[in-house]
């Protein structure tokens, strides 16, 4: 079960094409039918979260599903008990049609996800792809908010991007953990600076272009690049998939390449490459330590060690270098943005970075610091969580026009506990409702 359906249709086949990577071609007959059977587990899988929560489901409650591993669950939910309230939200990226296209289930899938009441992606060019492939596929027509199938069925669609919580990296070394961690890197650091990447194993977090571009940095030669250290930790992720395999032989021997040409020319390997993932306060101390945050994202969904760094940088005020491909490059303008595929252009970014003036990285930093602790996780939940309310309520009040303006679903705690508050009085059967 877990081979064919996480290993199988989610990670080998739903994850690289939402990625926009296509999918597995099947260049023979045993090819085609281990597709169709992986997809035949997806399915059975999904139908067992659904039969799950249907047992335990209870009149009131909403669902929240997440990401490519359920996207079949709405539907099924909803064919269970058509009363059941469904959010689904997506974690990754949603591809353009040409690419989605290409998925047998296409049809399937999609009807899948827009069963739900409420579908939220990252950002609007998701939101826009994803409407795009209802239209053409399913026939589904695009209103103002949504989409709305030929029955009347509307789904509200909608970016909600998502945030952290800052306080624990703004506050990140309060921990006696960290603060020793953090103070052996201060301590060992002498006259370098460190540039820091953090990724999953993932051949979409673009991990060689940065090792690429780094050893071209290092190939200048000059004083600057004497001083520097790049620290690169992989998060070991689906270890079982062969391209995630492949991707860390590649690793490997280009980190060997650097080390045998640099390692007496620095007096010592100027790359290191860590393969396992950091304990919570090692993340904290170092992203608090590093003197750039470099991301080479070649497709992402948002990227949230970005936030983290920024917040961890709360006195530093660090540089933060990203690829305009990660869904986060959007949100915080302070950022460098880069093209991750021109190695040339990322080597000189990576200089302008570790050069750039004080005041200049305290203007940017401020930038992205706004953003990040105002677009927290906290307000990301509440705000999908309060369109789901809405829908609920709807439904009971019978109305099809939303009763809240755009400005109050926005707004924040009121709004949304008014909602809330709604909900469960046109839940109960006892009413008493006062409201100035």
């Amino acid at each position: 079960m877990v081979e064919e359906y996480y290993n199988g249709f989610s990670n080998s086949v739903l994850w690289p094409l939402l990625h926009q990577l296509g999918i597995p071609t099947p260049c023979n007959i045993a090819n085609a039918k281990s597709m169709a059977s992986q997809f035949n587990m997806y399915k059975k899988v999904n139908q067992m979260f659904a039969n799950i929560v249907h047992n335990h489901y209870e009149e009131g409650i909403v669902m929240w599903c997440h990401d490519y591993h359920l996207m079949l669950l709405p539907e099924y939910l909803k064919k269970l008990n058509k009363n059941i309230k469904v959010g689904w939200f997506l974690h990754t990226i949603f591809p353009d049609f040409g690419t989605y296209s290409a998925l047998p289930a296409r049809e399937e899938i999609l009807h899948g996800v827009v069963a739900a009441d409420v579908v939220g992606f990252h950002i609007n060019r998701h939101v826009e792809n994803f409407a795009n492939c209802c239209s053409h596929l399913i026939q589904l027509e695009r209103v103002p908010k949504g989409l709305r199938d030929k029955e009347g069925k509307f789904t509200h669609v909608f970016a909600c991007p998502i945030g952290i919580d800052q306080h624990q990296f703004i506050h990140g070394l309060e921990d006696p953990l960290a603060q020793v961690a953090f103070q052996k890197l201060e301590d060992a650091k002498r006259n370098w600076k460190l540039i820091l990447g953090i990724d999953r194993l993932d051949p979409f977090k673009g991990i060689p272009h940065k090792l690429l571009s780094f050893e071209r940095f290092l190939e200048q030669k000059s004083d600057l690049s004497k001083s520097v250290k790049l620290f690169q930790v992989c998060v070991p992720s689906r270890t079982d998939v062969p391209m995630y395999k492949s991707l860390k032989y590649t690793i490997n021997e280009i980190t060997g390449d650097i080390g045998g040409k640099f390692d007496r020319i620095y007096q010592g390997n100027p790359l290191i490459v860590g393969q396992n993932a950091l304990e919570s306060f090692e993340l904290r101390a170092i992203l608090r330590h590093a003197a750039v945050l470099l991301i080479t994202s070649l497709n992402d969904g948002m990227n949230l060690v970005a936030y983290e760094y920024v917040a961890s940088q709360v006195d530093r005020k660090g540089v933060l270098i990203i690829s305009e491909f990660a869904g986060a490059a959007e949100f915080l303008t302070g950022a460098i943005k880069i093209n991750p595929n021109d190695i040339e252009a990322v080597s000189s970014t990576i200089k302008e970075a570790l050069e750039m003036p004080r005041e200049e990285r305290d203007r940017r930093h401020d930038e992205n610091f706004r953003y990040v602790t105002t677009n927290t996780s906290e307000k990301w939940a509440k705000t999908f969580l309060g369109r789901l309310a809405e829908s609920a309520v709807q439904s009971r009040c019978g109305e099809k026009k939303s009763i809240y303006s755009p400005n109050e679903i926005e707004r924040g705690d009121k709004s949304i506990m008014q909602r809330a508050k709604e909900l469960a009085y046109y839940n109960d059967n006892r009413r008493l409702f006062l409201r100035k």
